[in-house]
Parts: structure tokens; sequence; C-alpha cells
């Protein structure tokens, strides 16, 4: 999905689905990793989104996940790596080479 109502280095869209997270309304957040490409700067937002998505999912208890790659600068972030360590977060690595899947029926 494309489109700056998704952009949550939009201050207004962020504010709004941290207040859906408060409300409740999110039973579950799940933060895929920030797409490639994208400037220093913007890196710097999302990882600043995250910590506060990550910060009321704790507060509210509402279950989180956070997806980036094992050797990402989001993982060496002091501040989230603080809200992890503070909130007793569980780690799970994950590995996978595959780009796509296949089923067959038989």
């Amino acid at each position: 999905i494309n489109g700056g109502c998704y952009d949550v280095r939009d201050e207004r869209v962020a504010k709004e689905l941290v207040r859906w997270i408060s409300s409740g309304r999110i039973p579950v957040a799940w933060m895929p990793p920030p797409g490639s490409g994208r400037d220093s700067n913007s890196g710097v937002q999302l990882i600043g989104f995250i910590a506060r998505v990550v910060r009321e999912c704790v507060r509210g208890g509402i279950p989180y996940v956070v997806e980036a790659p094992l050797g990402g600068a989001l993982w060496q972030s002091p501040t989230l790596r603080s809200i992890f360590k503070r909130s007793g977060a569980s780690f799970v690595s994950f590995d996978s080479q595959a780009t796509f899947a296949t089923a067959r029926n038989t």
C-alpha cells in the first residue's frame, strides 16, 4: 500500500497510529523493516516512531514485533536497546533466504 496517509514519517499519521494503540484499537503491533533506499534522516525518524510504538505497547500490555535484518542499524539504536532491556523483550532470529514460496495441490 502506497500513499502519504501511510507514511509514519508524517507526524499526523504517527500520532494517529499511536493514539489507536493507546486506545486499545490495535491488538498487536507488527513493524516490518524500513524500506531500503531511505536517507539517514528517514531512518532516524522511523527508529523514533518504532520507539514510540514500542513504548506505548509496553505501557498498554500490547504485544509487538519489530522485524529488521539482524545486522541492521535498528538494533544499534540506544533508545530501542534500552526500551527492549527494560521491558524484558524476547528476541527471535529467523534466517530466510527465500524470496518466494510455492505450493502445489495434489
